[in-house]
């Protein structure tokens, strides 16, 4: 049964059913050619004693291409900084009118933070919501106190306030 199911076309059945039939050469030419063409440094003699064994292997070759180090971009120095003036702000950019948008913003954020701040929320919750918070865009005030001791160090105490935030709508 095998052999009914893998035989040759004749040249009868080839032309009914037009079918190519292929030469005994035209595989081998093929072959041959294209080992030719993706294996150049071959010589013909390793081309044709590969094609006397059961199985060629390709491998990919690729040219070799010459890593190029990227060159690492160097930072700008306190003195290149100061010369092309990237930290000066102009005093008209810096009126706290400008700035008062900006905690109206933070303000909608902090009580979208803490889900609308309702009267039954628990505080420890708000807490920990609120060490968490950005706090940019946020109106901080401090106040610097200095305190002397009998032993003559001193010790500073900075004291920071968040500015007011409506808890109740």
């Amino acid at each position: 049964m095998k052999a009914v199911i893998y035989h040759a076309f004749s040249h009868k059945e080839a032309e009914e059913h037009d079918v190519q039939e292929l030469g005994s050469q035209r595989p081998g030419a093929f072959v041959r050619a294209f080992l030719k063409q993706s294996i150049p440094h071959w010589s013909q003699q390793d081309s044709e004693s590969h094609l006397q064994r059961k199985a060629v292997v390709l491998e990919y070759f690729t040219c070799q291409k010459p890593k190029q180090q990227q060159k690492k971009s160097k930072g700008l120095t306190a003195k290149q900084r100061r010369d092309m003036r990237l930290l000066n702000i102009n005093p008209e950019q810096q009126r706290y009118s400008l700035f008062l948008p900006l905690h109206e913003l933070w303000k909608q954020y902090i009580h979208d933070l803490c889900n609308g701040l309702k009267p039954d929320t628990q505080p420890q919750m708000i807490q920990a919501k609120h060490i968490k918070a950005n706090l940019h865009g946020a109106i901080i005030s401090g106040n610097f106190y200095e305190s002397i001791c009998s032993s003559g160090h001193c010790y500073s105490v900075a004291v920071f306030c968040l500015s007011s935030v409506t808890w109740y709508p």
